[in-house]
């Protein structure tokens, strides 16, 4: 009997060892899966990291030309308007200079017209002179050659 109790005692722990060695490849099998799972969900997340990093230094880069892009466009820019002003004011030098010139040549022109004009006035009142001279020698003549009609009378 106890034989027997011994034996089923050993059956008993054969079939628990077995179950055990059972449960121990079991969890064997699930820890290896897991720690597979593990290791490929730390391997996406390093790819989703460079990915990330990469996105982030090709931002960086994109952002530095655009910037550099800007830049070029406002020196560029500047260097229109300052071309833009200095012709201006070429220009308006150039029109106050002909203006000046123009002005010039008004007052020239008018102090030409003023002369003309004395000069004008000056013959005038020569030209009158002459002409109440010339009356006052008719006038004169017909006076004397009346008195001489009148003498004769």
């Amino acid at each position: 009997m106890e034989c027997r109790a011994l034996k089923r005692s050993i059956e008993k722990e054969e079939v628990a060892t077995g179950q055990y060695n059972d449960e121990r490849l079991r969890i064997n099998y699930f820890w290896l899966v897991a720690k597979k799972e593990k290791e490929d969900k730390e391997a996406e997340l390093r790819n989703k990291n460079r990915e990330y990093q990469d996105l982030q230094e090709k931002n960086a880069i994109t952002i530095k030309i655009w910037r550099q892009r800007l830049k070029h466009l406002l020196f560029q820019n500047l260097d229109q308007e300052t071309m833009v002003k200095k012709q201006g004011q070429i220009k308006l030098k150039n029109a106050e200079d002909e203006h000046r010139i123009n002005e010039r040549e008004l007052k020239q022109d008018l102090r030409a017209l003023k002369v003309q004009e004395k000069e004008q006035e000056v013959r005038q009142t020569e030209y009158q002179n002459a002409l109440n001279k010339h009356f006052n020698a008719l006038a004169t003549a017909k006076r004397k050659e009346f008195e001489r009609i009148s003498n004769e009378i």
